[in-house]
C-alpha cells in the first residue's frame, strides 16, 4: 500500500507540472476571459445562486463564488471530479480558456485524473495507517517470540546432514540417510521411517485438527515441535493453532510473514531469531529457513513432490497446493540459499516437481 500511495502522489505532482507547462500562470484579464468563456454561464449562475441578488455574476464568482465552489454552468456540473477537487476553480477556467483548441480535452483529462489520485490517497490513508500499526505491533511481538524460539539453534548442525521430510508420495521410497537430522512437516510423522528430531506445523486447517492429538504425543521427549501463528490475521479464529495445543505438546511458537494486506509478498528471512519466516503458502518453507539457520553441510529434500497426488500416508486425500507457485518459491529459495549459505548443498531425493532445480539423487530402495 505504501508503494501505491507513492505512485499516486507522483502522478498528482506530474499532472500539476504538466498543466502549468501547457497553460502558464498568467491570470490577467480574468473578467474578460470569464465573460467569453463557454464554461461560465451568467444566467445559470444567477439561477442557481439566488442569494447574490443583483450583483454581477462574474464579479461575484471572482471574489466569492470560486472560493465556495459554486455551480457556474450545466457543462461543468457534469464533471464532479473538477467541481469537488481542491484546485482553484477560477484558475481552472482561466487556464482552460487560454489553452489551444487541441489542448482543451487534455486539460479536462489531467484535472480529472488528478482528483482521482487524490481520492485514492484519501480512501486508503486510514487502512494504510491501521495496517502499518498492526504490522509494527506484530513484528515487535515476533522479535520477542523468535529470540526465545530460534536463537539457540544458530549453526548447531555445522558440518552435519539434515533431511527435510515432507508428505509427498515419493517419501514412501526414502531410504534413511545415516546420522542425519530429520525435520518433518505436518503429518509426515505418520510415515517417516526414522524418528523425527523436529517438526513444523503452521495452521489449524485441513486435517490438522484430526492428527493434532497424535502429534502432541509424538516422541514427546525427543522431537522438538514448532507450532506456527500464521493465520492470526484471518477472520476465522478456528484456523489458528490454539495455545492450549502448544502447551500440551511443549511446542515452540513462531510466526511467518503472511498478512492479508495489499501488495503482500513473502520474503525469506536470514535472521529467523528476529524476523518472521517467509511463508510462501507452505509450511515447508519455514522449515527450510530453520534448516539453513542450523548451517548444515547437506540439506536433503524428501517428499517435496509439488504435486496434487496426495500424501505418503494417505494417497486418497488430495492436497490443495498450487504446484506452480510452490515450485517458483523453491527457485527463490535456491537463490536465497546460494547467497547466505553457499557451502550448503541442497539435494532433491527421488524428485518429482523439483527435478533439475537442485542436485537430484535417486535412491534404489
Amino acid at each position: 500500500m505504501v508503494r501505491e500511495d507513492n505512485l499516486f502522489v507522483n502522478l498528482r505532482s506530474f499532472f500539476h507540472r504538466r498543466i502549468r507547462a501547457i497553460f502558464g500562470e498568467d491570470l490577467n484579464n480574468t473578467y474578460r476571459v470569464l465573460e467569453k468563456s463557454s464554461l461560465f454561464d451568467s444566467t445559470y449562475y444567477k439561477e442557481n445562486n439566488t442569494d447574490i441578488g443583483e450583483v454581477d455574476p462574474i464579479d461575484h464568482f471572482i471574489n466569492v463564488g470560486h472560493k465556495e465552489r459554486r455551480s457556474i454552468s450545466p457543462l461543468l456540473d457534469l464533471f464532479p471530479n473538477l467541481k469537488h477537487s481542491n484546485i482553484d476553480f477560477l484558475e481552472f477556467i482561466v487556464n482552460y480558456e487560454k489553452s489551444k483548441k487541441d489542448d482543451k480535452l487534455l486539460f479536462f483529462i489531467l484535472f480529472s485524473l488528478n482528483r482521482f489520485c487524490e481520492n485514492i490517497i484519501e480512501n486508503y490513508d486510514h487502512t494504510l495507517r491501521a495496517d502499518i500499526n498492526r504490522l509494527i505491533q506484530t513484528n515487535l511481538s515476533t522479535y520477542n517470540i523468535h529470540q526465545s524460539t530460534f536463537q539457540r539453534f544458530k549453526h548447531i548442525y555445522s558440518g552435519r546432514d539434515l533431511v527435510l521430510f515432507a508428505s509427498g508420495p515419493s517419501a514412501a521410497d526414502y531410504s534413511p540417510i545415516n546420522n542425519a537430522i530429520h525435520i518433518g512437516v505436518n503429518a509426515s510423522f505418520k510415515s517417516t521411517p526414522v524418528p523425527l528430531d523436529y517438526i513444523f506445523i503452521q495452521d489449524f486447517s485441513g486435517k490438522t485438527p484430526e492428527y493434532i492429538k497424535d502429534l502432541n504425543d509424538y516422541e514427546s521427549e525427543k522431537c522438538t515441535k514448532f507450532y506456527g501463528l500464521t493465520t492470526e490475521w484471518l477472520d476465522d479464529p478456528n484456523r489458528v493453532i490454539p495455545e492450549s495445543e502448544a502447551i500440551l505438546s511443549k511446542a515452540l511458537r513462531y510466526r511467518t510473514d503472511w498478512a492479508p494486506v495489499r501488495y503482500f509478498s513473502s520474503k525469506f528471512a536470514y535472521d529467523i531469531s528476529t524476523q518472521p519466516l517467509g511463508c510462501f503458502g507452505s509450511v515447508v518453507f519455514p522449515a527450510l529457513q530453520f534448516a539453513l539457520w542450523t548451517n548444515p553441510r547437506r540439506l536433503y529434500l524428501v517428499g517435496c513432490d509439488c504435486s496434487l497426488s496426495g500424501y505418503s500416508y494417505d494417497k486418497e486425500y488430495k492436497n490443495f497446493l498450487l504446484p506452480n507457485k510452490i515450485i517458483e518459491a523453491y527457485r527463490e529459495f535456491k537463490i536465497f540459499a546460494s547467497k547466505y549459505y553457499p557451502e550448503t548443498e541442497i539435494i532433491s531425493v527421488n524428485p518429482v516437481g523439483l527435478k533439475g532445480i537442485f542436485t537430484d539423487e535417486y535412491q534404489n530402495k
